[in-house]
């Protein structure tokens, strides 16, 4: 299982940075492919994207406003279990799943 929890302003600014970063290269994919020097630099954010668990596309709170800042919320990769089991454990547990559509791992 992967997850995570309480994350720092400056850290959330980072996640923010990044996603950024990864929006801007997919929006001049075809122009900067044809650019060696640029092959390193998108190599280098889809790396980045990787290690902080990001998704291409992915929405990031901006600094300030996210509650893992708060730590009023998680984030958990189950693996091997069904998404009926995961909610049997957020009830049992009194966390939500439903404040942000479309991420099923995140737990507040």
């Amino acid at each position: 299982m992967n997850g995570s929890a309480w994350r720092s302003t400056e850290y959330q600014a980072h996640l923010q940075d990044i996603v950024r970063k990864d929006a801007e290269i997919r929006q001049r994919a075809t122009e900067l492919k044809n650019l060696e020097e640029c092959t390193e630099v998108m190599s280098s954010v889809a790396r980045e994207m990787s290690n902080h668990g990001l998704r291409p596309g992915q929405a990031v709170a901006e600094p300030g406003r996210s509650r893992h800042e708060r730590g009023l919320a998680f984030d958990v990769t189950p693996r091997g279990l069904t998404s009926s089991q995961v909610n049997s454990i957020a009830e049992e547990c009194k966390v939500s799943r439903q404040a942000v559509p479309g991420e099923p791992w995140h737990f507040q």
